[in-house]
């Protein structure tokens, strides 16, 4: 079994390389550096209404992703794909497997895309929808029940370096850190206030504004391993991010939102708040007390290892692929 990803979103790839890995397939992993933004800029925004494209506008999304990430399809089983709709329909004419992984919500649907995604048949056999949410899928088949759609909880890999917090260092892993943080109800004055006076170090893309940017995935790992706490905030969801934090052994500093909040309890796995003084003082106390963070560290771990353990989901996987 060969299967190309194809990568629009480089946190996902946390959760498609270790799956590929565990289920021992032959398999190449494509993310939208400099070159995917080429395709982007020349392609996609040549396209004001996507969702109006024709039969021979999607072979030529084919041709564009051949030429722009050297993607042969003739050499892969399977495409695993987390990039635009027309682009997993232009992979469906193929006649290859199919699996999309898609950022998307019932409630952003709109009737024009769901009459387009029929257009592609993306409801036949050969094509798999991922929804990592136990609360959206019956808003997905609501809209678009015809499609195979398949429910995989985002999990991580528990093969991680443990968390030691040798390093002086309060440690944000987010993309566009401003606008989350204030997404999250929080000021941007005062999520930066938590860490007034102790080293911070801000990771992910679009962050060049406030010092930040981006990293390989060895610097990341290592940053998780030795920075002493990491002050993250998250959206509703559980996303591969906040798993990636808890199955590290990092303790976690947050604002209570959504999902993931269901899983933790304040001191004991996490730090969790809407209080940013609160905030501020216990991430002070994990900073200056390495054992005490080592021990909420341990206990994030445990969430994750239970209840989202890669090697629980592995066999849905294969049966998605294979199947």
């Amino acid at each position: 079994m060969r299967v190309a990803a194809l990568l629009g979103h480089i946190g996902i790839e946390a959760l498609v390389t270790p799956t590929l890995k565990r289920l021992g397939y032959d398999f190449d992993i494509f993310t939208y550096g400099v070159r995917y933004r080429d395709f982007e800029s020349e392609w996609l925004l040549r396209i004001a209404q996507p969702h109006n494209i024709k039969d021979e506008d999607e072979s030529r999304v084919l041709i564009k992703l051949n030429d722009f990430i050297g993607l042969d399809h003739n050499k892969y089983d399977a495409f695993f794909v987390d990039m635009h709709d027309f682009v997993w329909g232009a992979l469906l004419s193929t006649g290859k497997r199919v699996v999309a992984y898609p950022c998307i919500m019932p409630h952003q649907w709109q009737k024009n895309q769901v009459e387009y995604w029929k257009h592609l048949r993306l409801h036949e056999r050969s094509f798999r929808y991922i929804v990592n949410d136990t609360s959206y899928l019956a808003g997905f088949r609501k809209i678009y029940p015809e499609m195979n759609y398949w429910l995989i909880e985002n999990a991580i890999d528990p093969d991680m370096e443990m968390h030691t917090g040798v390093k002086d260092n309060i440690l944000t892993v987010l993309g566009a850190a401003k606008s989350r943080v204030s997404s999250a109800g929080i000021s941007w004055d005062a999520f930066k206030g938590i860490t007034s006076g102790l080293p911070h170090t801000i990771v992910g893309p679009m962050n060049e504004a406030v010092g930040g940017g981006c990293v390989s995935k060895e610097e990341l790992l290592a940053l998780y391993r030795d920075s002493r706490v990491c002050l993250n905030v998250f959206g509703n969801n559980v996303t591969i991010g906040l798993l990636e934090i808890l199955m590290s052994g990092i303790p976690l500093v947050t604002v209570p939102a959504g999902q993931a909040a269901s899983y933790l309890t304040n001191g004991v796995n996490a730090i969790m708040s809407s209080d940013v003084g609160y905030l501020k003082q216990k991430l002070k106390e994990l900073y200056n007390n390495n054992d005490l963070a080592l021990q909420i560290g341990k206990a994030g771990r445990k969430v994750a290892l239970k209840h989202f353990n890669l090697l629980d989901k592995v066999l849905i996987w294969k049966e998605m692929l294979e199947d």
